[in-house]
């Protein structure tokens, strides 16, 4: 059985279109998994044995399977992508910030108002996650964090009290 199979793989690795032969491989495959299954489970040292012998490698289910589903890779996705705008965005937001900052430290007299009030909002997010969130109420303001990002939009939508769970507008229910 494994030399029929290792001949049908050479086959396929010619012929990788032949979609009969893909399927006659998959099932031989899975007919000597389900055999030596069972001789694993009756008499290991015989399994082991026969791995050596045909040169293969036992490979264990796994004890938990979890199904891969599209809405739940959308979601990774779409977090993944939200996530490199958010760092993409914060990094240009703070190479402005430096430059101002050292536009305040070469002329006094030029933005020591401004550069106090920046140092004041700045500190008013502060605490637990702080940083974070002065970050981030700084860029969506400036910037426009949630202008592109889908789940970033909905979420401040519902921080500032736009929505509320069921998705209506609070006032107008």
């Amino acid at each position: 059985m494994t030399a029929s199979i290792r001949g049908m793989q050479e086959q396929l690795d010619k012929f990788p279109r032949n979609v009969k032969l893909k399927v006659a491989l998959k099932e031989l495959i899975d007919k000597r998994k389900k055999f030596l299954k069972y001789l694993r489970r009756w008499d290991y040292r015989r399994f082991e044995w026969m791995l050596e012998k045909l040169d293969l490698v036992y490979k264990p289910p796994p004890t938990e399977f979890h199904w891969v589903t599209r809405r739940e890779s959308l979601q990774k996705l779409t977090d993944a992508h939200c996530e490199q705008i958010k760092e993409d965005r914060l990094a240009e937001y703070r190479k402005v910030l430096n430059e101002k900052k050292k536009k305040g430290k070469r002329g006094k007299g030029q933005g020591g108002k401004e550069g106090r009030a920046g140092e004041e909002r700045g500190r008013a997010g502060e605490g637990e996650g702080g940083r974070t969130r002065r970050i981030m109420a700084v860029t969506e303001g400036d910037v426009g964090i949630a202008g592109t990002c889908p789940r970033a939009q909905r979420a401040s939508g519902a921080e500032r009290g736009l929505a509320t769970s069921s998705g209506n507008v609070p006032g107008l229910a």
